[in-house]
């Protein structure tokens, strides 16, 4: 055999182990596909809600039972880090803030569903993050529940004024106010939505006129 022929058979031979290693790891991806399938990456949790390896559908069924009591509890307030007196309002209702969870969107952001993609395959073997749900929020029910907390915890300030009485001068002095932010309540609400913490609110102060 000529020294060119060698080296053709050294070619086809290094053809032939490429072709091989290329069916192998092609048939070894498809073999991934197939045990991944629309399933949630293993060990991952949403909210502390167990959903891998579920398929997409059972992992947002399995996070609706999961959620179906936090999503509804009541959100406890709090202002200054004391408890609010009887007259303010001491919870809201999630529902009537609306707060909600997207259940589809909270288990399709957590890798339910198929796909070829590399990342979303490796994603599914090595996975085991616990991740926070997809919360949409009702801007105008927000806003009501946002002004009426706001109203319930003001304090309005008190101007000064001054009276003459028969010769006698009654002074009164101002006294500032209390309110809170209503960009810092809604903040605080939707933090404190599905979790075991009040929402935490500071007053500002407002001054008399």
């Amino acid at each position: 055999m000529s020294e060119q022929d060698r080296e053709n058979e050294g070619g086809r031979v290094v053809l032939f182990l490429l072709l091989g290693l290329v069916v192998l790891f092609g048939a070894g991806y498809a073999a991934a596909y197939a045990v991944a399938g629309d399933n949630v990456p293993r060990g991952t949790t949403i909210a502390g809600v167990e959903v891998g390896g579920r398929s997409k559908e059972a992992a947002v069924a399995a996070l609706e039972r999961g959620l179906a009591e936090r999503s509804t509890a009541p959100i406890p307030i709090s202002v200054d880090d004391g408890t609010v007196d009887s007259v303010a309002i001491e919870s809201v209702d999630p529902v009537a803030a609306g707060l909600s969870v997207d259940y589809p969107a909270s288990v399709e952001a957590a890798g339910g569903g198929r796909s070829w993609a590399p990342d979303r395959l490796w994603d599914y073997f090595t996975g085991g993050d616990d991740l926070d749900p997809v919360v949409t929020v009702d801007d105008t029910a927000m806003t009501a529940t946002v002004e009426e907390v706001v109203a319930a915890h003001e304090r309005p300030a008190k101007n000064g004024d001054v009276a003459f009485d028969e010769g006698r001068v009654d002074v009164v002095d101002p006294r500032p106010g209390e309110q809170l932010d209503e960009g810092e309540v809604r903040s605080a609400l939707e933090a404190a939505y599905l979790q075991d913490t009040p929402a935490e609110l500071a007053s500002v102060p407002t001054a008399p006129d």
